[in-house]
């Protein structure tokens, strides 16, 4: 997924990856590339944590269904 975010952060602000030559990271956005990918991790982190206390609050799985 890193790999995914370098590319398009890169391609989004017109730097030329060099695979063998190695990138200039000088004046690479980091912080872009790095805080891409955290909007839906932290989305489907809170859907579950309410999915779950939901399912926890009103028991919706029972003793004899384990």
């Amino acid at each position: 997924m890193l790999k995914y975010d370098y590319r398009i952060t890169a391609r989004k602000h017109g730097i030329i990856i060099n695979v063998q030559g190695g990138d200039d990271m000088t004046m690479f956005p980091i912080e872009d590339a790095r805080l891409r990918s955290v909007g839906p991790t932290i989305s489907t982190a809170g859907l579950s944590i309410i999915v779950y206390g939901w399912a926890s609050r009103y028991r919706t799985v029972s003793s004899s269904d384990r």
